[in-house]
């Protein structure tokens, strides 16, 4: 899996995140508002990590859960049109961020 030049974005820079079992929490340290994804929106998360595109992202889904790829893509947009919205994820072209050390969540929230 390589980086996609046509990206979703890359994490706001403002915004701490942690996998805890299956569930992503993030921390939007601007806002002082945390988001909870679970269960595909996880795994969505964490590909836009990875630089990958939203067609990229929406195949790979698909692929893993034997679904049609045009209804997945409509779940994908509208996420990252949500992610977006919430100021989660950017547009910027800077390199993406490492994956987040381990630490507990609560120390990362003072």
């Amino acid at each position: 899996m390589s980086i996609s030049h046509d990206a979703v974005g890359r994490y706001a820079k403002h915004v701490a995140w942690r996998k805890i079992d299956c569930e992503i929490v993030i921390l939007d340290l601007e806002a002082r508002q945390y988001f909870s994804l679970n269960g595909t929106a996880s795994q969505v998360w964490e590909l836009i990590g990875k630089g990958l595109s939203e067609e990229v992202i929406a195949e790979e889904l698909a692929d893993a859960y034997h679904q049609d790829v045009s209804a997945v893509r409509r779940d994908v947009t509208a996420l990252i049109k949500r992610l977006k919205a919430e100021n989660l994820v950017s547009s910027e072209s800077d390199p993406f961020p490492p994956e987040p050390k381990k630490k507990s969540i609560s120390r990362q929230m003072k």
